[in-house]
């Protein structure tokens, strides 16, 4: 109960490879899933305490990373390619 920066950095750590190798075969591309990963670890840290525990962390986490990827794929300044901040990117 609210040990959410030890329950992250524990899913990290135990997730975190197998993420970033899921990340990095779903967009074909290392360089774009490590900055997918870098936004993933984000999501996990400040989305936890709203994590109601319906599923598993490891599900969970997988649903974060999958949906950083998704909105990195949507973005369009990604398409081109060029380094920007997540701020500039909206839907």
């Amino acid at each position: 109960a609210g040990r959410y920066r030890e329950v992250a950095t524990a899913a990290i750590r135990a997730y975190g490879p197998e993420i970033l190798g899921f990340l990095a075969a779903m967009l074909r591309d290392e360089d774009a899933a490590r900055d997918v990963f870098s936004q993933f670890c984000e999501e996990l840290w400040s989305g936890l305490p709203r994590f109601r525990w319906q599923s598993s962390l490891r599900t969970w986490a997988y649903a974060v990373a999958r949906n950083a990827a998704s909105d990195y794929r949507d973005c369009a300044h990604n398409r081109r390619r060029r380094p920007i901040s997540a701020a500039r990117c909206t839907r």
